[in-house]
Parts: C-alpha cells; structure tokens; sequence
C-alpha cells in the first residue's frame, strides 16, 4: 500500500546519500527515457545508516518509486583520464567520502574512497610530481577506508588496508595506530605491541597518546592471560611433584662378575655363592 507520494524532476548521483540502495540499483538498469515502477520492500532498504524515511511513512511501509529517466552521465573511464584529471577525481571522491562519513554513512563513505584509489592505480601520462601526489593521495585513502573499517569491526579490512600504507610509508603512525588497534581487537598481542610500540618510538607524533592508551589495553590482556596458564600450568607441575614424592625408592644391586680361580674359596669379602653370581648389598 502506498502511503506517501511525491512528484520532483531531480539530478542525483550515483552512490550519493539521496538515493536508498535499492533505488539505485534499479536506476542503473534503466536507459535514458525509460520509465520503471520500482518497488522496495522494507527489508531491502538497507541499514538503518543508509536511508531515512520521509514523514508519514510506516516503517513497514512499501516503498514504489515511478522514475522516469529523463538523461544520465558517466565519468570518463579511468583509462582516458590524464594524471591530473585522475587525482582531480580521486580528491573529489574522498571529499565525497569525508561528507558521508561525517554523517556516519559508512557503506557509502567506503565505496567513495574506494572509487578514489580506482582512479588512482594508473600511472599514465603522470609526472614525477603528479605521481607522489597520487601517492599521498593514496595513502590519505587507505587510512580512511580503515577508520570505515574501524566503524564496522572489520578488523581483518583494517590491518589489509594498514599494511598496503605501511608497505610504502613503514613509519606512518596513523597506519600503525589502526593497524595495533585491529590486532587487538582480533586477541594477536604480539603483533598488537609491535604496532602499537613503532608508534611510542615516535616521540611527539600526535597518535602517541592513543597509542599508549591501546597498549594499556593490550598489557592487562597480556597480564591475563600470564595469569591464566600461571593458574593452569602451575597446578600440573604442583601434581608432578607430588607424584615424584610418592615414587617407591628402589634398592641398588651390584652385580660382579663371576671370579675363576684355582681355589675352591671365594674370593675374599665375598658372600656365599647364589649360582655364579656375587650379590653384595649397597
């Protein structure tokens, strides 16, 4: 049932915060004139971060949208953009990006600065200039694709996108920061201290107190754990001993080797003969 309806020419873009998911997948289906009824069920309309209902719409409400696609535009493909055209449309992607996660529209904010280091990966028709441009660039993209990360738990997407940073820039304390906190957050403490550390080498960088504040986090995991096999391990070497305690003491035995002599005596200091064998005690 319809419950709410409004009639609007509009320009929008792809991928923007004024289209639900839904509708945008049906739009990129359709070719210029064409007219569709797209119909969106509620559990099609994506996380709550992705839409929000007009006035007057029940949340179990079935949206139909009748769109007429009146024209389109497509950015040029990568390929034929020069150097300086791709880092125009890679920075207008992360501005893009930082819009909608400042509105906490993570999924969104992530696909834009994915689509900026897209454009980002060629390196024709680029200058020396353009190129580490390109990179800083680059860089700036990854980190915000982990802070997105950060925001869904994705600690997994987070170190990936750390280490693509730290591949070219080893010391960059942002990356590092990310990168201890994902490994944390996933229980691999060692890799979480390393991080976390090569951040604390790095006296005045701003991530420093952040980073000390992590490590406080990893060192009382650390401590607990120390505590838990202390407990554990401590009882079973606390039962071994016990069981060497109680172990039966064993008597010693001598065993000589048969004497041949002329004389019918045994040797001097020797027992009566059992056999051909001496035994004397211990």
């Amino acid at each position: 049932m319809l419950s709410w309806s409004k009639k609007t020419d509009c320009a929008v873009a792809m991928g923007s915060e004024a289209l639900l998911p839904a509708l945008e997948a049906g739009l990129a289906t359709m070719k210029a004139g064409e007219q569709a009824l797209i119909r969106i069920q509620p559990h099609a309309r994506g996380t709550a971060e992705e839409y929000s209902l007009p006035d007057g719409v029940a949340e179990d409400a079935v949206l139909v949208y009748d769109v007429t696609l009146t024209s389109f535009e497509t950015p040029p493909p990568v390929w034929k953009l020069k150097g300086h055209e791709r880092l125009e449309w890679a920075s207008k992607r992360k501005a893009e990006g930082n819009e909608l996660f400042k509105k906490g529209k993570n999924e969104r904010a992530r696909k834009k600065y994915q689509s900026g280091i897209g454009y980002l990966e060629s390196e024709y028709e680029t200058t020396e200039q353009q190129r580490q441009e390109a990179q800083d660039l680059k860089t700036t993209l990854h980190l915000n694709v982990a802070a997105v990360d950060i925001k869904r738990g994705m600690w997994d997407e987070v170190i990936k996108s750390c280490t693509r940073v730290l591949k070219v820039a080893p010391q960059n304390t942002k990356a590092l920061l990310r990168q201890g906190k994902a490994y944390n957050e996933l229980n691999e403490l060692l890799e979480a201290k390393r991080s976390l550390q090569a951040v604390l080498d790095q006296d005045g960088a701003p991530e420093v107190a952040d980073a000390r504040k992590e490590m406080a986090k990893v060192s009382k995991k650390v401590k607990a754990q120390d505590d838990k096999d202390r407990k554990a391990f401590g009882g079973m070497f606390s039962r071994v001993n016990l069981e060497k305690k109680e172990e039966p003491k064993e008597t010693q035995v001598d065993i000589v080797p048969e004497v041949v002599t002329d004389s019918d005596e045994p040797p001097e200091g020797a027992q009566e003969p059992d056999g051909n064998l001496y035994f004397t005690e211990a």
